[in-house]
């Protein structure tokens, strides 16, 4: 069985510790200022203040899964090159297999993705 981590830890750094001290204050005084601020508005702004390239993360999972599938699609030409044109039940069998897989692999790794 073939393992490929897809979730890193972050490391925390002495520059992520000010700057997640200094949003903070920020926060903190902006609520303070306004006290109908939700945790919605919070968070929104937070992810529109962040840069808008993927992380290391979001993108290592993307090139996975695309590695994925296209081994999941050589594999199934490969399986109907073999049968020579003939597409008896086996073969049927293992590209339906096939497909399967890459849909559950697909599956995964957008719950993966979402959940950070």
């Amino acid at each position: 069985m073939i393992i490929v981590p897809l979730h890193t830890s972050r490391q925390e750094t002495r520059h992520s510790r000010e700057l997640s001290s200094r949003v903070d204050d920020v926060v903190r005084d902006y609520r303070r200022d306004n006290p109908d601020v939700t945790e919605s508005d919070v968070r929104t702004a937070l992810m529109r203040s962040a840069p808008t390239g993927d992380a290391p993360d979001v993108a290592r999972r993307r090139r996975a899964v695309g590695v994925g599938i296209a081994a999941a699609a050589v594999g199934a030409f490969t399986a109907t090159a073999n049968a020579g044109g003939t597409f008896n039940r086996p073969t049927w069998l293992l590209v339906s297999g096939i497909v399967a897989a890459v849909g559950a692999v697909a599956f995964v790794a957008i719950r993966w993705a979402r959940r950070d």
